[in-house]
């Protein structure tokens, strides 16, 4: 095992991620080496880009700015998924002005019946 530190459950579900050339959250741990270090550019990208991004969301840094709106980085500190929920946010900003819960705006009218 290249990286000794990765916790078990994580390597049992996750190993076929590792070093695939994807950045994948799943692994973007440092333990895992930020995913066999294929999470290296994407992280260093967000941490200069939004600094306070990964104290908030930590492995979830992997998703953001990636076209499609995350809700674990949809919050002030990732700029709201680096802009990538800026159209999600605003459409539940109008619908619903009183939510507190701007963080999910990406699961409004996705199908399901979200808590």
């Amino acid at each position: 095992n290249q990286y000794p530190d990765c916790p078990s459950d994580v390597l049992e579900k996750f190993s076929g991620l590792l070093k695939d050339g994807k950045c994948d959250y799943q692994t973007n741990l440092q333990e895992c080496g930020w995913d066999g270090t294929d999470c290296m550019e994407q992280n260093k990208f967000v941490n200069e880009r939004y600094p306070e991004c990964y104290p908030a969301a930590g492995q979830f840094i992997a998703v953001v700015g990636d076209g499609q709106c995350d809700t674990p980085t949809n919050i002030q500190e990732c700029q709201f998924d680096g802009g990538d929920c800026a159209e999600s946010n605003k459409i539940m900003q109008a619908r619903y002005p009183e939510c507190q819960r701007l963080q999910y705006s990406a699961l409004l009218g996705d199908g399901k019946c979200d808590q």
